[in-house]
């Protein structure tokens, strides 16, 4: 007599549509906190950036006497900090060529979610911008009050370290802005563009030079295909972004203190009080 296995129960399709669920929601918990590392190390490396940059500009400086100019004077055009500073990041060739086109990672937050090159002009661009000042009107009515992309004040020889007397650890040198698809695809080419210096704060007037009818700007969340975010740092990190400090160093800002903060920060030698940051 054939003695017959028994046959071993398969899932019934209630317990396969449990399975499901338990599966899609392990992975509802983990796509956060992968999210979240990737954010973390995005992070980290704009951060990175802004360090080499940072004392790529005191480098420029060691070197030049002063901090890069509003534009200087390369070959046959004027270029912008972003290309001044390219011998000081290991970039010579990049200056020697007068290579607008070739995208330099430094120059690139991984956060951005822009392409590295404009899509029509191929100009290689930046998420990063010097910090000119208070506000744009300073530069049309007087002098910016800032250290590189200044106008006017320094406008071709640069502003010595000793111009700072607020103190380097309380003044900003380079911030974070996404490449804007308004108005904001230049690269390094233009000093005297959106693309490669900002302001504090934007409150009207001549603030607004490519969109009219703006709220006031300060250091917050933006858009880039918004035209009034032009004229405001902002980053596509969390709640907040990085900035390069005059003494080398790179701090984590919250948003919060875009109009506390920042722009007395964003001053060479106003001597305001800063509130607690």
């Amino acid at each position: 007599m054939t003695t017959r296995s028994p046959r071993r129960p398969g899932f019934t399709l209630i317990e396969l549509l449990v399975v499901i669920a338990i599966i899609a929601i392990l992975i509802g918990l983990l796509l956060p906190a992968v999210q979240k590392v990737r954010d973390a190390a995005a992070r980290i490396q704009c951060t990175n950036n802004l360090k080499q940059l940072g004392l790529a500009a005191q480098s420029y400086h060691d070197t030049a006497g002063v901090f890069p100019p509003y534009y200087t004077r390369i070959g046959a055009y004027d270029y912008p900090w972003g290309y001044a500073l390219l011998p000081h990041i290991e970039q010579d060739n990049l200056l020697k060529k007068e290579d607008i086109y070739t995208p330099v990672k430094t120059f690139q937050c991984p956060s951005s979610t822009a392409p590295p090159k404009d899509p029509s002009s191929g100009l290689a661009l930046t998420s990063y911008l010097a910090v000119s000042g208070d506000r744009c009107n300073d530069g049309w009515v007087g002098n910016d009050t800032g250290i590189m992309g200044v106008y006017y004040n320094g406008y071709w020889n640069g502003l010595k370290m000793s111009a700072i007397t607020d103190g380097n650890s309380n003044t900003l040198l380079i911030g974070e802005r996404p490449p804007m698809d308004l108005g904001g695809y230049f690269g390094w080419l233009y000093g005297w563009e959106y693309d490669s210096m900002n302001w504090a704060r934007a409150i009207g007037g001549m603030d607004f030079y490519y969109a009219s009818g703006c709220a006031a700007k300060y250091f917050g969340p933006g858009n880039k295909n918004d035209a009034c975010d032009i004229h405001h740092f902002w980053s596509n990190h969390t709640g907040g972004g990085n900035f390069a400090m005059a003494d080398g160093s790179v701090r984590f800002f919250a948003y919060s203190l875009g109009t506390t903060v920042i722009p007395p920060m964003s001053t060479r030698s106003r001597d305001e009080i800063i509130p607690p940051n």
